[in-house]
């Protein structure tokens, strides 16, 4: 059985796990936009896993994103794995 999640619901499960600070607020948003747009795309229902979501996805600052993996630029990382979102600090992504 699925319900469709508003924004604010999807925000709400983040905290009812404990998880609402996984994402900063814009991420969340971006990664809540990302799986509106993904189901959308495939007209597939997908299963919100607040845990699952956390360990396939991650948002750090981008210079330690790109230190970690040895990378020059966001581009990079883009070459590697899904991202998400950025900002001048941060880069929400598909970890790998």
């Amino acid at each position: 059985m699925y319900i469709d999640v508003n924004e604010s619901m999807f925000r709400d499960y983040f905290k009812l796990y404990e998880r609402e600070h996984h994402f900063s607020y814009e991420g969340l948003g971006a990664l809540y936009d990302y799986l509106i747009e993904y189901e959308e795309s495939c007209d597939h229902k997908i299963e919100l896993d607040v845990i699952a979501l956390c360990c396939e996805y991650s948002e750090e600052p981008i210079k330690d994103v790109l230190e970690n993996y040895n990378l020059e630029s966001i581009d990079e990382l883009k070459d590697h794995t899904q991202v998400i979102w950025h900002d001048e600090e941060n880069v929400l992504y598909a970890s790998y």
